[in-house]
Formats: structure tokens, sequence, C-alpha cells
């Protein structure tokens, strides 16, 4: 099942974005605002999408304690049991050798 929805997603988003690229195209010739506008439905339209055949939600918390003006935010990630797995080492990897000093 999920072989099933990652392959409608793929074409959902692949298709979403060469259509919005090229409706947007002319764009690049107008106001930056219209764009970043061009931009924003766009991305509404993947959220969309991530929602709907995925069931992907987001909450965003502590908005009001972010300073005036620019400021960097740097998220905590939540993992589910079932996404932490040990990664493979990788395939003809040794570890390093470390030489014996000849230091007599």
């Amino acid at each position: 099942m999920t072989l099933i929805r990652s392959l409608v997603f793929y074409i959902y988003m692949y298709s979403l974005m060469v259509f919005m690229g090229l409706v947007g195209l002319p764009l690049l010739l107008a106001p930056r605002t219209w764009s970043r506008g061009w931009l924003r439905i766009y991305l509404k339209m993947l959220w969309f999408g991530l929602r709907w055949i995925y069931g992907v939600t987001f909450e965003v918390r502590g908005r009001e304690h972010l300073p005036a003006g620019g400021a960097l935010v740097a998220s905590k990630q939540r993992s589910e049991p079932a996404q932490q797995r040990e990664v493979p080492p990788r395939v003809g990897h040794q570890e390093p050798r470390h030489r014996a000093s000849n230091a007599a």
C-alpha cells in the first residue's frame, strides 16, 4: 500500500510541478510578488496532496514567542518508532587501522 501511495504522490507532485512551472513561466517577467504568490499556491497544493495521499499533518507551536524581524527557527524532529532503524554499514567500509608507534 505504501508503494502505491508513493507512486500516486510522485505522479501528483511531478505533474503539478510541470503544470505550475509552465503556467507560471510568464510570471518571471512580472513583479516578484506575483511569482511569490504563484509559489505559495503551488506549495498549498503540494501540502494538500501530502495531506490527502499520505495523511501528513503538521502543527506550529510557539509562534507568539518569535522576535520581531528576522529569526532562525530550528525545529525538533518527531520520529515514530517504526522510522527509527539502524543504518547498515557501508559495503566495503573498513575501520581505519592505527599504526603502533615505534618511539622506543
